[in-house]
């Protein structure tokens, strides 16, 4: 008995399925009969059709700030009435619903502007649920990649808002009028992205009056975490600008001094190198960071500069001192030696003239040393002092005299490059803290 209760129960629900697929084939051939899937759905074809577009966003995929360009994964729910697919739900066992190949039924002319990928259509959807009073709902959806304009000037602490244009390609308001809406929960689904925040998604409708249509306009609004750019770009640079404004107070007698202040330049060349590659090549928002580098580089090409012009001058000083001293030194010898030989009364004092002359002889050698040696050997706290002469006391002798002058005026030209130098250093320092200042301000406001 109990087997004849199975069966009947498993015929009964067969017979259901069997009417309910007949039901929806005689519903969709009533349906599509005599339909036209070109002409506008209203029985009065004075009226514009309502398309309700609503969108709602997954993922935010890829934000390319160079090739001005994101791409992103999210859905649209698109409305509307048609009043050619309308039917009796008692005629149909109760049936509310029906899903249509969207081919076969009219869909509106929608397309994205300024879309690498859909520009002419909204994503893949094959089908199109028709309810019993005429309501149709498309859900289109695709991985999508639009254009957008970034302004990256308060890079990393930048906020970015990119639109996406929703209209038609050739119809106009007299056949359909899109009428953006805002979903409820737009953030429930989306996934978290590590670089940026999704903060929401703004709407308005924009109508076009050249082409008299309705454009349906969606911000998509975000912000830049901050935290990665700064380990890995902002607070690097900052210590390079430290260490660059350090450099003038290396001694100028130091030779690693030269070797600090261009490493320090290549350092900031190669930041100022990876950081242009991954920004817009335009000139209309440039990055307060790109301008804070450029202004460090060129500081960095002033410290070189003053450093050569420095070491170069201290050098002809030293051999100027060196020459200078020489030159008064032989011809003491040189004078001492003739005078100790011409000297008539001291002609019979061979042993004296002999210990004077090989004195001579000796201080002559040294003196021929001294030539080849062009270091000084006089040093205070460690800094080298280069002593000055008196051009008055030399005037008998013209050589010596124009040597001194010669030297006295390398002497003031050195000490002049030494104070260039050292107020070099505290302009670098006072122009570090300065332009360090600027650029939070910058942030800040």
């Amino acid at each position: 008995m109990a087997w004849w209760r199975v069966s009947a129960v498993f015929t009964v629900i067969l017979l259901v399925r069997v009417s309910v697929g007949v039901d929806v084939r005689l519903l969709e051939r009533r349906l599509l009969t005599n339909y036209s899937s070109i002409i506008k759905p209203r029985r009065d074809q004075s009226q514009s059709v309502l398309v309700n577009i609503t969108f709602t966003m997954n993922s935010l995929r890829t934000v390319e700030e160079r090739y001005q360009f994101i791409t992103f994964m999210g859905w649209f729910m698109v409305t509307w009435f048609d009043d050619f697919l309308v039917w009796d739900e008692t005629e149909f066992e109760g049936l509310k619903t029906v899903n249509i190949p969207y081919n076969k039924v009219w869909v509106p002319d929608i397309s994205m502007y300024f879309s690498e990928t859909n520009t002419h259509d909204l994503g893949v959807n094959p089908f199109v649920s028709v309810y019993s009073h005429g309501l149709v709902m498309w859900y289109p959806g695709d991985q999508y990649t639009i254009e957008c304009l970034l302004d990256i000037q308060e890079f990393p602490f930048d906020k970015q808002s990119c639109e996406l244009r929703i209209a038609a390609w050739q119809t106009t308001d007299w056949m359909q009028k899109l009428v953006p809406k805002k979903r409820p929960n737009e953030m429930a689904h989306l996934s978290e992205n590590g670089e940026w925040e999704f903060i929401g998604i703004e709407t308005r409708s924009v109508f076009i009056r050249e082409f008299n249509m309705t454009e349906a306009r969606y911000n998509l609004v975000m912000r830049r975490r901050p935290l990665y750019a700064l380990i890995s770009t902002v607070f690097p640079v900052v210590l390079l600008a430290v260490l660059n404004s350090l450099a003038n107070s290396l001694p100028v007698t130091s030779g690693e001094r030269m070797t600090y202040c261009l490493t320090v330049l290549l350092a900031f060349t190669v930041f100022l190198t990876l950081f242009e590659e991954n920004m817009p090549r335009k000139s209309t928002n440039i990055p307060f960071l790109s301008l804070y580098l450029c202004v460090h580089l060129i500081s960095s090409v002033l410290s070189i500069f003053i450093s050569i012009i420095v070491i170069r001058d201290r050098d002809l000083v030293v051999r100027a001192a060196n020459v200078f001293q020489n030159e008064t030194d032989c011809r003491h010898v040189y004078e001492n030696e003739a005078f100790f030989q011409s000297t008539p009364e001291n002609s019979h004092r061979h042993g004296n003239h002999t210990e004077h002359t090989t004195n001579a002889n000796g201080d002559a050698k040294n003196c021929k040393n001294n030539e080849n040696n062009q270091e000084t050997q006089t040093h205070v706290d460690g800094e080298e002092k280069v002593p000055s002469c008196n051009v008055l006391n030399v005037e008998d002798v013209p050589t010596k005299g124009k040597t001194c002058t010669c030297y006295n005026r390398l002497l003031k030209r050195y000490e002049i490059c030494n104070k260039v130098d050292k107020m070099m250093m505290k302009i670098s320092v006072s122009f570090t803290l300065i332009s360090t200042l600027a650029l939070v301000l910058a942030y800040c406001l």
